[in-house]
This record gives C-alpha cells, structure tokens and sequence, in this order.
C-alpha cells in the first residue's frame, strides 16, 4: 500500500473520530457561526453582533434592526426591517484570491438575503436568496462589466448551500439539497478579487427567513472536505444533506 493511499485513509479516519470544524482546513477567510450572535442593549428583540470564529477578527456589526431567529434551538439572523444586515465597520481584506467556496445554512423566505463582499468599485461575490419560494443563487460581478448568476433552485426549507468559484476554469458551481448546478465562463478573469465590504443579511422587506450559519474559503474546497463540513452542519441543524 503506498504512502500516498495510507494518507488518504488516516484522513478519512481523522475526520470521522474528530469532528470536522472550518478551521480544520485552510484558507478560512471568515466563520459567522450561532455561537457568535451577541446582542448588547436591545437584548430579546435584535443582534447587534455577529463574532467571527475564524481567528482572524472579522467580526460584524449590525446595520438596521437585525431579528433574532433560531434554527434547531440554536440562534440565527433574519429579516427585521428593509435594509437591515450584518456588515465589516470597515471595509477588509477577506476576498483577495480569486478561488473561492462559500458555506451557508439558510431557510427561504419572501426577502432579498444575501452573505456578500462588495467592493467600493461595485464588485461583488456571494449567495442570495428571495422570491415566493425562494430562489437561490450564486452571483458574482468583475469590474469588467461581467456579471455570473448561477441559480440553484427554490426552497422555502432550512438547507445547506455550498458555492465555488473555480478562476482558472471560469466554472461557477452551487450545491443544494443534493443537486448540482454549474455554469462555465471561460472569460472569466482570473486576477480578480473582491476585496470590499463583507455583508450578510436582508436588503428587502421581512419574512421568516435566516442565516444561521455561513463562512468562506480563499480557494475551493475538495468534494471530500465540502461533504464533511456540510455533514457535521446538517447533524447540527438537523437537515438532511445529500453528499455531492
């Protein structure tokens, strides 16, 4: 049996004995888990804040009136009035590479929800979700003029969305609910990065959706590492993940 093999399957091993957290891989740009949900003078009614587990500070601070939700008894952020989000005070330097994979437990609703970056220039990248049920997508747009939308489908459920960014393909890929949906852009630039404003929350109206859980790796993750991470999320959120 050669090396190579006998490390595959120790780390297979590892991960089944050892519970598999996003700082077990790297490239971890930010981590917004239930744990890190704190509310200071409005307690009962809104989030104020929203901690980064990532080790690397990347903590938010709430824009408007962001309600307090739960999701298998533990905290989430929804929709409390139009425009009103989690966002960086400043502007970071999270989304500097130009691979990427982003990782959000979210329920649909009637609003626009979204977990993004966005660039004083206007770039963007990140998951959003609205509509009646709602629409989930993938979106990216360069300074270029280009603009990426991958839609992966309706829910109106709890459900795991896993989305990559391949920038040496041009291959856009978003995971839900066990299906795969993809979009190939050759012409995509491979130098492009968003470093902007990290933002996660609602951008209109209210309803009974959330975000109860999302982080973000500077290149794409394998499929043995994705369905690890989204298995310990759907023992923990109680949703049922089909591995890809």
């Amino acid at each position: 049996m050669n090396r190579v093999l006998i490390g595959q399957i120790a780390g297979i091993v590892s991960d089944v004995i050892t519970p598999v957290l996003p700082t077990n891989y790297p490239g971890l740009i930010c981590w917004y888990q239930p744990s890190g949900l704190a509310s200071v003078g409005v307690s009962g009614f809104y989030w104020t804040a929203w901690n980064d587990s990532s080790g690397h500070g990347r903590d938010l601070a709430s824009h408007g009136q962001v309600s307090m939700r739960s999701l298998n008894g533990l905290p989430a952020i929804g929709a409390g009035s139009t425009d009103s989000y989690m966002q960086r005070v400043s502007t970071g330097t999270e989304f500097t590479n130009n691979s990427y994979t982003i990782i959000t437990v979210l329920r649909g609703g009637l609003s626009d929800f979204v977990v993004k970056s966005v660039t004083s220039d206007n770039r963007i990248i990140g998951q959003s979700f609205g509509g009646t049920p709602a629409l989930v997508n993938f979106q990216a747009n360069d300074s270029n003029g280009l603009s990426v939308i991958v839609t992966a489908g309706q829910t109106t459920n709890a459900v795991i969305v896993v989305s990559t960014l391949n920038a040496l393909t041009g291959v856009f890929t978003t995971y839900m609910n066990g299906g795969t949906y993809s979009s190939a852009h050759p012409t995509w630039k491979a130098t492009q990065n968003f470093q902007g404003t990290v933002k996660v929350g609602s951008f209109m109206g209210t309803s009974d959706n959330l975000v109860a859980e999302t982080f973000a790796y500077d290149s794409v993750r394998t499929t043995h590492e994705i369905n690890n991470l989204c298995q310990q999320l759907a023992t923990k959120f109680a949703i049922n993940w089909i591995s890809i």
